[in-house]
């Protein structure tokens, strides 16, 4: 076990692994968020209005807060071709989800990453 030099937080021969395997989930949600914004696209625009209303604000906080969590994991990365790929996977559906929640509920939320 060895400490990372960003931070204190210890790192075992399974980090790449467990990063890995937080990359592939991270993924898999935001896979899931796009399908139902491309759901709520498809709806009538009364209906996504209705939809707006009940879960806007929900959508965009969780958004920010998948977002963050997002940079905290990518900025823990290390050079590995499967790591990468995989960031990279996330970064697009990120951005993806991001676009979709600004057409959908019409606000400015931002990729901070």
């Amino acid at each position: 076990m060895f400490i990372d030099s960003t931070s204190t937080i210890p790192k075992s021969r399974n980090f790449k692994s467990s990063l890995k395997f937080v990359l592939y989930l991270k993924n898999k949600e935001v896979n899931e968020i796009n399908r139902v914004f491309d759901k709520v696209k498809l709806l009538p625009k009364k209906e996504q209005e209705v939809w707006k209303d009940s879960y806007g604000e929900i959508i965009n906080s969780a958004l920010d807060l998948f977002v963050d969590d997002s940079n905290l994991v990518l900025n823990k990365i290390s050079l590995d071709d499967e790591v990468l790929e995989l960031s990279y996977k996330l970064v697009l559906s990120l951005q993806d989800a991001v676009k979709s929640a600004e057409a959908i509920l019409g606000s400015k939320t931002q990729l901070n990453s």
